[in-house]
């Protein structure tokens, strides 16, 4: 169970480091949200964050929630860029 819990917190941990990665990734312009532009980084990042054991079989599965993250990222900083423009 302890064990179980830790995993989870690791897990959501990496997450959150991805999320920032790929916020400053897209905001500098090495992300485009774009599956074939952006293969390479995502290769980068899956061989630093990514365990093989936890992903198994469904590598395919986690590119393509990696890249479901990027779009959200894209989404969050368009957004923020909005509400910046509206707040001043």
């Amino acid at each position: 169970m302890a064990a179980s819990v830790c995993m989870d917190l690791v897990r959501a941990a990496h997450a959150e480091v991805g999320k920032h990665i790929f916020w400053r990734w897209v905001v500098s312009g090495h992300l485009k949200g774009n599956r074939s532009r952006d293969r390479s980084k995502i290769t980068q990042y899956a061989g630093v964050f990514l365990s093989k054991r936890d992903a198994g079989d469904s590598a395919t599965s986690t590119t393509d929630e990696m890249h479901a993250l990027i779009k959200t990222v894209r989404a969050d900083i368009e957004l923020s860029k909005l509400k910046a423009a509206l707040a001043s």
